[in-house]
């Protein structure tokens, strides 16, 4: 319902295009957004070189 108000709001002002950024690791907010229409657009990658590895 929230996605479907932000949608319209953003229709009404000439906004086409909506992005988000969840977790790789998020399935179900994936699969909540693909849901809602949302498909993978961009892959972001890492690398930490900390006192850790």
């Amino acid at each position: 319902m929230i996605l479907d108000k932000l949608f319209a709001w953003g229709k009404e002002r000439g906004v086409s295009d909506f992005y988000l950024d969840v977790y790789s690791a998020n399935d179900s907010a994936i699969k909540a957004y693909e849901k809602a229409g949302f498909q993978p657009s961009l892959l972001e990658m890492k690398l930490n070189l900390g006192e850790n590895n």
